[in-house]
């Protein structure tokens, strides 16, 4: 019982502390609202977000329908992060599974 009492206040200590940790404060964002996107890469590239939904078998049609700047070459994983990136969105989770990988983007509305 004791053990699990210590978990809990060690859970929540963490949770307390880190946006002062991370140099946020803790109330910084009372009321934010986000808006999420999706980037999904498996037999199609598909980015889906408020609005937007791009859904492609190829990566060169997938980089023409998000304006990527590939100078020629062929677009990889990173290179659609970091464009995402300079439209504000924040990467904030990603899972992979046999056939597909998903990464989970937001920003502020």
């Amino acid at each position: 019982m004791e053990r699990k009492y210590l978990l809990v206040l060690g859970l929540a200590l963490v949770v307390s502390t880190g946006g002062v940790l991370a140099g946020r404060s803790p109330v910084a964002h009372k009321g934010q609202q986000w808006e999420y996107g999706v980037f999904e890469l498996g037999q199609e590239w598909i980015w889906c977000a408020p609005g937007v939904l791009v859904r492609t078998e190829s990566q060169r049609d997938f980089a023409v329908e998000m304006k990527l700047n590939t100078y020629g070459n062929p677009v990889g994983t990173l290179q659609v992060v970091n464009h995402l990136g300079e439209q504000g969105w924040e990467l904030v989770e990603f899972s992979e599974c046999p056939d597909i990988s998903t990464y989970w983007f937001k920003r502020p509305r």
